[in-house]
């Protein structure tokens, strides 16, 4: 028999590396961005805009170290798919570290 003892401390362990790698950001295409929950919210709703207006054509987006990224539409896009793909990745990896 395996017995498990879940502490709040193994808990609050996992929160704070679930949040520094949050903090570390998100690499795509060479460069490093936010991935907070505002930075997302930001980042869905250009994706949105971009879903919703066909003319436009491309996009500027701040990176970490306050650089102008210029991306295509499909390629904000596809920015912002590997994004919430890496933020949810990041959610369900501490989720499981919390239950193991």
């Amino acid at each position: 028999m395996k017995i498990q003892h879940k502490t709040p401390d193994k808990s609050l362990r996992v929160n704070v590396i679930r949040q520094q790698q949050i903090d570390a950001g998100f690499q795509w295409g060479g460069w490093a961005f936010d991935i907070d929950p505002g930075s997302l919210t930001l980042i869905a709703g250009r994706a949105l805009r971009l879903t919703l207006d066909p003319s436009i054509s491309s996009v500027s987006w701040r990176t970490q170290d306050n650089q102008i990224a210029v991306m295509t539409r499909e390629e904000f896009l596809a920015f912002a798919q590997g994004a919430d793909a890496h933020i949810d990745a990041l959610f369900k990896q501490s989720w499981l570290a919390k239950d193991s």
